[in-house]
């Protein structure tokens, strides 16, 4: 088998000092395989990533449902009142709901939120 981009080992008593020496300093002899500590890890931090993922997925789905109630709820005019702004903005634009939507996020998202989740806990629903 003919590996590229390796020396070959002239001297393997040096061979096998060099090896001795990486040990002693807490190199890995061989980088290209994995233990099972690092496997390990692996898992454990792409498990980590896909539940944040999910977590934040969920976060977001709420807060949409939430802001379209609240949008349904309201007229232009009430939201004119409230969120800053919109008067320079169409109704019914995309900057318009973006601007209603940054305003909810940042002031009544999470007050409503945690609202959603006492009202989840009092009604003991099962998550």
């Amino acid at each position: 088998m003919n590996l590229p981009n390796r020396s070959k080992v002239t001297s393997p008593a040096a061979f096998f000092i060099s090896l001795c020496q990486k040990v002693n300093k807490g190199e890995s002899i061989l980088p290209e395989i994995e233990s099972e500590s690092d496997r390990l890890m692996k898992a454990m931090v792409e498990k980590m990533k896909e539940h944040t993922r999910t977590k934040q997925k969920v976060e977001d789905e709420a807060l949409d449902l939430a802001f379209e109630d609240w949008m349904s709820s309201m007229t232009h005019r009430s939201r004119l009142e409230v969120v800053p702004g919109l008067k320079i903005v169409g109704e019914g634009t995309e900057p318009y709901t973006q601007a209603c939507k940054s305003f909810y996020r940042a002031n009544l998202w999470p007050e409503k939120k945690l609202e959603l989740l006492n009202d989840l806990k009092e009604n003991s629903v099962e998550v």
